[in-house]
């Protein structure tokens, strides 16, 4: 607990003026953040008085609160500023914390670090906030999300949250430049690096980076993986951890199929219990910076786990696709590390969402493209709202605004007003001509209204319509590319799209190019994963085969892999030997199993040939043994025994027990 530091004598200035000085210098950033909270000590009806803010480490709590202690003391409140830290589970902490706000009239409470004491919760709103003077204003910092009760019971009427997020690419440039880090190209890398995470961008900075080499990166990873995990990423849980730090989404269901040698129950309420780690329903997401420090990280130490994982990662959301009939996946696009694909399905774009068009949305819809003087695209576009509004897909904000919207049609089902369209009249005809009309989408626009200059609404817009008209396939889509948008641009030549000059439209407000994408007979889900194929350094044709497209990846029932690894886990149960399908048919349950287990040892004898010391077949034999066959086998000592990390340890499982069923063969056969 920490009270306003007195102003220093005229003419004397301390270090700690020097610290706070330099400290304000290099704030960047927050402005509608600052402004919100600055409004909780305004006089304004109704304004809140409670701010709950959070993000994870790293994301710039503690910097955002060193302002705000700058500018209510600036502003006349008297700030007081307690670390969660220092509270601790000692009966009476958290009211002796706050009792010096009881003395003044117009106190502004700092609370930093609440994660590590966030059971207080409860108490500080039934004993200790309640007692505050009227005029009070407590900003409340930690890495979880404040829970449902803040906003329940009344308290709704005085509480507001803030979820901190990256900074953009003009705020990053402007903490490096503080740092004198102005080289324009390097700054883009930097910038491209860091994905906006304060604490990355302050570190570089700090170091005075000119170069960006590996050896900074490096360094940087080095610091940050320290800061944002707090040691948390405990080895037993690494490949957990990388799990998370991959995919976009994890449930018990992708444990189970992507960690089948693990504790999928043990490993999700582990990666639940992590503050980084955010729930959503049944689905577990790690937060995106420390995901994205998370697989820089792998990816320069474990370069072998990264592919493996990613490409398995993969198959199964290509599969899960497949098996639903959906055109696109979300979970496959988050895979892909081309910005511009992953631009073109919104990937990132955590603030908006896509929706359906509203009674009123016509009249926004005129009033904002009126504005632009685009008098001629309202003229085109009015038709589909009162006809056929299902064509219209809208992009929403936080604040439930408008913002973007987009028109999509398909060759069997577009409107009759399309008929009337200069544009996509002349585009429906091109593709009912193409293989395939039925699988196409085409785009009338991808219009937004607010400045980013990173387009990623368009983006979001993009991804409207694969979900807007629920085809199992896609396989041509016919994009509007403004020449001077460089994300469609990017996102046109990462799909391959051929830009076809006879079908773009003008108007009075410029070009709309068209571009085409065909992704060929295993459609745009396929060609997904040929990109996430290529990136990982496997064959991409693979991806491509038609077959594909109609039949479920691995994990199927009576995959040769799964049985096989089944069989292990079990081998000393007779009657799940017995029910194999490796068990020989008319034989009584032990005479069955002890088949099995011959067949097994003997494949062993087969599919590991070369017993030197060293080898690969001698390693992968010894993770078998040592894992399945000794006497009491556990993973985690079988590890330690073989010196080997518990990812490497599993990654080599993983290929002993594909080869192992390679030569046991089909069991189902």
């Amino acid at each position: 607990m920490t009270p306003a530091r007195p102003a220093p004598e005229r003419g004397r200035p301390t270090m700690g003026d020097l610290l706070d000085g330099r400290d304000a210098a290099g704030f960047v950033g927050r402005e509608p953040e600052v402004a919100l909270i600055e409004r909780a000590w305004s006089d304004e009806a109704g304004a809140p008085r409670i701010v709950l803010v959070h993000g994870p480490g790293g994301i710039g709590k503690s910097t955002l609160l060193r302002e705000v202690a700058r500018r209510g003391a600036e502003a006349g409140r008297t700030v007081i500023t307690i670390d969660g830290r220092d509270l601790g589970p000692r009966p009476g902490a958290a009211g002796a914390a706050f009792a010096p706000a009881l003395e003044v009239e117009h106190p502004l409470v700092l609370v930093d670090t609440f994660e590590v004491v966030a059971g207080l919760a409860g108490h500080l709103r039934a004993d200790v906030l309640p007692t505050l003077p009227a005029g009070a204003v407590v900003v409340i910092a930690g890495r979880g999300a404040p829970d449902a009760a803040w906003f329940s019971d009344g308290w709704e009427r005085l509480t507001v949250e803030v979820s901190l997020a990256a900074l953009d690419r003009e705020e990053s440039a402007r903490l490096l430049a503080g740092g004198g880090t102005t080289d324009p190209e390097v700054v883009r890398r930097a910038i491209e690096w860091t994905r906006g995470s304060p604490l990355a961008l302050a570190t570089v900075a700090a170091a005075g980076v000119q170069d960006f080499g590996p050896a900074d990166e490096a360094e940087i990873l080095h610091r940050l993986g320290a800061i944002l995990v707090d040691g948390e990423s405990a080895g037993r849980h690494l490949d957990a951890l990388a799990l998370a730090a991959f995919a976009r989404t994890v449930d018990l269901g992708l444990v189970h199929a992507l960690l089948p040698d693990a504790d999928a129950e043990e490993e999700l309420t582990w990666l639940s219990s992590r503050t980084f780690v955010e729930r959503h329903g049944p689905f577990l997401a790690m937060h995106d910076l420390v995901a994205h420090v998370l697989r820089l990280d792998l990816h320069a130490r474990e370069p072998e786990l990264v592919r493996d994982l990613r490409r398995r990662l993969a198959d199964d959301a290509h599969a899960r696709a497949v098996r639903a009939n959906q055109p696109i996946s979300l979970d496959l696009a988050h895979l892909v590390d081309d910005p511009a694909i992953r631009w073109g399905f919104g990937e990132g774009f955590r603030t908006h969402r896509l929706d359906g068009v509203r009674p009123g949305d016509a009249a926004v819809l005129e009033a904002c493209l009126r504005a632009t003087g685009d008098d001629d695209h309202w003229s085109r576009v009015e038709p589909y709202l009162r006809d056929a509004p299902d064509c219209v897909t809208v992009v929403r904000d936080q604040r439930d605004r408008l913002t973007a919207f987009t028109v999509t049609i398909t060759p069997t089902r577009a409107p009759a007003c399309v008929d009337g369209d200069p544009q996509l009249s002349r585009w429906l005809a091109h593709a009912r001509g193409r293989p395939e009309p039925e699988a196409s989408v085409l785009w009338m626009c991808a219009t937004s209204f607010e400045h980013d200059p990173e387009g990623r609404s368009q983006g979001l817009l993009g991804l409207a319509g694969f979900l807007s008209w629920s085809l199992p396939r896609v396989r041509s889509c016919y994009l509007p590319i403004a020449p001077d948008s460089p994300g469609g641009l990017a996102f046109s030549r990462a799909a391959g799209a051929v830009h076809h000059p006879e079908l773009d439209h003008v108007d009075a407000a410029g070009v709309t190019e068209c571009h085409i994408a065909d992704f060929g007979p295993a459609g745009a889900l396929g060609a997904l994963l040929a990109v996430v194929y290529a990136e990982v350094g496997v064959d991409p044709l693979e991806a491509l085969d038609p077959a594909r497209a109609g039949v479920p990846g691995r994990g199927a029932v009576g995959d040769p892999v799964d049985v096989v690894r089944h069989v292990l886990r079990h081998l000393d149960d007779d009657r799940v030997l017995a029910a194999s399908p490796l068990a020989p048919s008319g034989l009584d349950v032990p005479d069955a199993a002890a088949a099995v287990r011959t067949r097994v040892r003997r494949a062993l004898d087969l599919a590991f040939v070369d017993r030197r010391e060293g080898s690969t077949d001698a390693e992968l034999r010894a993770v078998i043994e040592q894992g399945y066959l000794e006497p009491g086998a556990q993973h985690e000592t079988a590890a330690r025994s073989l010196y080997l990390s518990r990812a490497t340890y599993f990654r080599r499982l993983r290929r002993a027990i594909e080869r192992l069923a390679a030569v046991v063969g089909d069991p189902v056969a």
